[in-house]
Formats: structure tokens, C-alpha cells, sequence
């Protein structure tokens, strides 16, 4: 099952010292995993800014995820968060679930799922309630 996943979880399964670093590296570190290019560069302004990891091997960890798909985003997406009725930042949490939706993600993997329970109909799961691996989804 094809897991799309928020930046919040990215950061956390790259940054070793992110308190959901054990709960979400298995996440960046396995097959069938995806994002929108907006939400990299969300983990890049976090990674160099709260985290101040260089810029170069903040890019460098982001191109090394192996497992993961960057998806593009289309006018559509941002038509679709524009109308989710989001306000202030939330419409970026709206415009990476109408990516989610429309490239057929089978779930949404984020830390903050409370965000994101308004704009998405797929199955969000949140690594800092689980303890298992990701492999039984």
C-alpha cells in the first residue's frame, strides 16, 4: 500500500534527534512511500532552520530517501485546498491531502493527523500512537 507521507513524519525519520525519530524512521526507510514537492521543501526549511543542519546535507538526506516518490502538484491540487474551506496555514495541509487523493494514496502518514482529519477521506495513521512497523499496512 502506497503510504503518503506528511513532512512532519520526513523530519522526524531523518532527524535523529526528533522525538519521533524511532517511531518514523521506519517510515522514510521503506518502499512505496510519497510526498508532494511542496512537502519537501517543508522538511528542508525545518531540517536548516530548527534543526540547523546544513543546507547541503539537508538536501543530500532528502535525495537519499531511497523508497520515496516526489510527486508534482497540479493546478488542480491547489484549486481543491483553495475550496477545503482551510484557513491560514491549514491549506497547505489541505493541498498535500488533495494530493494524497488524487494520485490514490492508500493512507496519510503524519504526526499531526488532527490537522489533517478534515481534508482526507483516506486512512491517516500517526507513528507516535504506534509502536509497530510500518509493514503491516
Amino acid at each position: 500500500m502506497t503510504a503518503f507521507l506528511d513532512s512532519n513524519v520526513i523530519v522526524a525519520g531523518l532527524v535523529p534527534q526528533h522525538e519521533h525519530h524511532a517511531v518514523c524512521y521506519p517510515w522514510v526507510n521503506r518502499e512505496n512511500i510519497v510526498a508532494d514537492l511542496h512537502a519537501k521543501l517543508e522538511t528542508y526549511n525545518t531540517m536548516t532552520g530548527r534543526y540547523r543542519i546544513p543546507p547541503a546535507a539537508a538536501a543530500s538526506l532528502l535525495e537519499g530517501i531511497e523508497g520515496m516518490q516526489w510527486v508534482e502538484l497540479h493546478p488542480a491540487d491547489y484549486s481543491e485546498a483553495l475550496g477545503s474551506g482551510a484557513q491560514g496555514a491549514a491549506v497547505y495541509d489541505a493541498l498535500h491531502c488533495a494530493v494524497a487523493l488524487r494520485i490514490h494514496a492508500g493512507q496519510v502518514v503524519s504526526i499531526n493527523v488532527k490537522h489533517l482529519q478534515r481534508f482526507t477521506r483516506l486512512p491517516l495513521v500517526n507513528p507516535a500512537d504506534r509502536m509497530d512497523a510500518p509493514d503491516g499496512y
